[in-house]
């Protein structure tokens, strides 16, 4: 229970703080997170059968994720989330290992899917962080890529 509670305030806190102080990547991808929290609860199996095999709805949720992150790679302005896909893309392996046959303990693919979340709060937070401080030093902070400027 206290892991519960220890994982939902390292979402929630990082989240809320680039929903409030964050450019336009940082809340994509708080967005991002909350809704993958959400739907990652309502998809997962029952907790006996949890992790046993590959699952398939927390997959695609995090596949999501992935191309989300890739996404904010393309178009952003911003170098964090390069790193964000890759951390998305490790999860996803574990996810494709499991596919193809590599039969890990079911807490072994838990954890490789939970390691990589912390990060990922971690990370979203000194973003947040960074974009306000350049906005302060300098007054502005672009957000998005301008692929057809002049």
């Amino acid at each position: 229970m206290l892991r519960l509670v220890l994982f939902e305030f390292i979402l929630l806190v990082p989240c809320a703080y680039a929903l409030w102080r964050g450019g336009g990547p940082e809340r994509v991808a708080s967005i991002t997170f909350l809704v993958a929290a959400t739907l990652t609860e309502i998809v997962c199996r029952p907790h006996a059968t949890r992790f046993v095999q590959i699952e398939t709805g927390i997959t695609t949720v995090d596949t999501a994720v992935l191309i989300v992150m890739l996404a904010l790679a393309l178009f952003s302005e911003r170098f964090w989330p390069i790193w964000m896909a890759a951390m998305a893309g490790i999860i996803v392996l574990t996810h494709v290992s499991m596919l193809f046959g590599l039969s890990l303990k079911a807490w072994a693919y838990w954890r490789s899917q939970a390691l990589w979340s912390y990060p990922m709060q971690l990370l979203l937070a000194l973003a947040t962080w960074r974009h306000h401080a350049r906005l302060r030093r300098t007054g502005a902070d672009p957000s998005w890529r301008r692929f057809f400027a002049r």
